[in-house]
């Protein structure tokens, strides 16, 4: 058996701040964020602002104290539209805020060769399954793993999801945050999020089909 990422259906890099005054952001600004893009759209709100950027779409949204850059489509795997850049530029744009963190996230679809999601993950992750169904009062149909870990400077949520015999949802959550946190340079950046999503992909055989890193 043997198990790999399909397709990434959710990318998005997030900064996290001390207070976010959108009143502060020019939206003239903003719109310039992604260069040679179409005229975005941009609904301003009391509480949020959100720039969609065609033709990828980039979606770009403020509030709640975030900025959240996302690309709004699949992709047979990560670095084609350069987040990071474009999560520096809008960095920019909250220059009057201070940085707490900052994060990536990911979310896949994963293929097996072979077997079957829900016993796998079960086999692998339930140590008892017989007591546990006997506690339930009912057989185990489906168990979705969360693995929270410290890996580096960086914290680590990683959630894996039965979909279908063969198919598997995973999400990587990647969360900087230690006193004294600055903006990365726009290259450190690029290379943390794309050796993230280079640990994940490695990560996932690792884990099910009992090798290692």
């Amino acid at each position: 058996m043997s198990i790999s990422i399909l397709s990434v259906f959710g990318q998005n890099i997030t900064l996290v701040y001390a207070s976010l005054d959108l009143r502060s952001v020019a939206v003239s600004s903003l719109k310039q964020v992604i260069e040679g893009s179409a005229q975005p759209t941009v609904m301003d709100m009391p509480d949020t602002i959100v720039a969609v950027f065609p033709p990828e779409p980039v979606v770009v949204q403020l509030g709640d104290q975030r900025i959240r850059i996302t690309l709004a489509k699949p992709t047979q795997g990560i670095g084609s539209v350069p987040l990071w850049k474009f999560a520096l530029r809008c960095h920019h744009l909250a220059r009057k805020s201070t940085l707490l963190a900052y994060g990536f996230n990911y979310d896949g679809l994963a293929a097996l060769d072979a077997g079957d999601s829900n016993a796998l993950l079960r086999d692998l992750f339930v140590a008892d399954a017989p007591r546990l169904e006997r506690t339930l009062g009912g057989p185990l149909t489906s168990f979705t793993p969360r693995l929270k870990f410290n890996r580096a400077e960086a914290r680590c949520d990683l959630v894996i999801e039965p979909v279908e015999a063969l198919r598997l949802k995973v999400h990587l959550n990647v969360h900087y945050e230690y006193p004294g946190i600055v903006f990365p340079s726009q290259t450190r950046m690029k290379s943390a999020f794309l050796e993230q999503f280079g640990y994940l992909s490695a990560l996932l055989p690792a884990l099910l089909e009992g090798g290692r890193l």
